[in-house]
């Protein structure tokens, strides 16, 4: 039997984001991000994980998309683990789009960069929107 689908990506609108831009529905109004937490996350790929067991299966492969600023979220890393443990040997999405604002900004950017990869993210796709002059 077949999956019904051969990849599920599961968008994570919550992710958090170091931006507060006018343009986006999303954060220009809100003064502190609502993130989704480790625990309900880990929830969801749960409920994921039983249905990847049923006959038939539902999907093959599961991997996350984080919105906004995903470096933002402070599990970012144990997130990442959650969906490469799910499908260790499966075709992760493996960009992750950023605005690289912590490249600049955090000491500990290079070590985490290591530890996402060794959990299937090979390349960032920074975002530019404009300079602090022009944009937020």
């Amino acid at each position: 039997m077949y999956p019904a689908f051969k990849h599920l990506t599961l968008t994570i609108v919550r992710a958090g984001c170091n931006n507060r831009c006018r343009h986006c529905s999303v954060t220009a109004n809100e003064s502190e991000p609502v993130l989704l937490s480790l625990v309900q996350i880990e929830s969801i790929v749960e409920a994921l994980r039983k249905e990847k067991y049923k006959t038939p299966p539902f999907y093959e492969h599961i991997s996350p998309c984080l919105l906004y600023e995903p470096m933002d979220h402070p599990d970012i890393v144990s997130i990442h683990r959650l969906f490469y443990e799910l499908n260790p040997t499966a075709p992760l999405v493996r960009t992750m789009a950023t605005n690289g604002q912590r490249l600049a900004q955090d000491d500990c950017f290079p070590r985490l960069i290591d530890d996402l990869r060794d959990y299937g993210v090979e390349k960032f796709q920074l975002t530019l929107h404009g300079t602090q002059n022009t944009h937020d």
